[in-house]
């Protein structure tokens, strides 16, 4: 079974970070937790989340059950009006490969036998089928979508959570320099056991010293420009207020959010090499 949460269509790093602050970490974590209505209600009363993706998300998990399918099945399986993983399990191969054309015959048939992973009984009451199909439809059309629960947390999502350029190099050159730090102290401690023992004293055995000679990255990133001010404020404020707000590049990972004021991809080259005191 597919392991992310990222793995499950619409739910983004945004969201992921919301549902691991609930203890819900994993695929198998958002099966089990979204099982009811009451929990998938008392889960979008906790994190804001829209009810409407909430049970999206726990329709798809519910197909994820099964070893081998993979997200965009999943979909797939919604379109034709599927709500469990038993109803895929009890299907004729004849029919899954009508509703999922881009599977091998092979592939399919390991659906009908694979390992289904233990679960409550999947209730699908207060389901807004009509909302998971649309959502499920814009999907299969454009490849690309948000649910409501991701364009309100683009909107108004903190800026100061986003790495600046300079806060990004600057994170990445802290990272060289803890490795470097360790490597250091286990070479101090490796030394310090050679002092303590006569015998590898007398061998003249020294600790090696390791150094990292340059680090080169090549980072793929998102960068935008927005407005230095919060987007709850932005969105407020007319358009001379916003001509006068400062711009500020940020950086996200590719699969940030949507409406900030521009966007594109872009490749950053960085080498890192260490300076000798003098």
């Amino acid at each position: 079974m597919l392991y992310s949460l990222r793995n499950i269509i619409g739910v983004d790093y945004a969201v992921e970070k919301i549902l691991k602050n609930q203890g819900i970490s994993t695929i198998r974590g958002y099966f089990q937790n979204t099982r009811t209505n009451e929990s998938r209600l008392n889960l979008s009363k906790r994190t804001n989340l829209f009810i409407g993706d909430i049970n999206f998300w726990a329709l798809q998990a519910e197909f994820l059950r099964i070893e081998g399918i993979y997200p965009e099945d999943t979909i797939y399986l919604i379109k034709a009006g599927f709500t469990n993983a038993s109803q895929v399990r009890r299907s004729s191969l004849e029919k899954l490969q009508t509703i999922l054309p881009n599977n091998s015959v092979d592939e399919l048939k390991n659906l009908k036998t694979s390992y289904l992973h233990n679960a409550k009984t999947f209730d699908i009451s207060g389901f807004d089928m009509n909302y998971i199909q649309t959502v499920a439809s814009n999907n299969l059309n454009s490849k690309t979508f948000l649910t409501n629960s991701q364009r309100n947390i683009d909107q108004y999502e903190d800026i100061e959570s986003i790495l600046g350029f300079s806060d990004a190099l600057s994170e990445l050159s802290k990272g060289i320099v803890d490795a470097q730090i360790n490597l250091n102290k286990y070479s101090i401690e490796t030394q310090n056991k050679i002092l303590e023992s006569d015998e590898l004293s007398s061998l003249g055995i020294h600790s090696t010293w390791y150094t990292i000679p340059e680090v080169e990255f090549e980072l793929s990133l998102e960068y935008k420009l927005i407005n230095d001010t919060k987007f709850k404020d932005f969105v407020n404020l007319n358009d001379d207020q916003r001509a006068k707000t400062k711009p500020k590049m940020v950086l996200r990972p590719i699969s940030g959010v949507n409406n900030l004021l521009k966007k594109s991809n872009g490749r950053v080259k960085l080498k890192i090499v260490p300076v000798e005191n003098e």
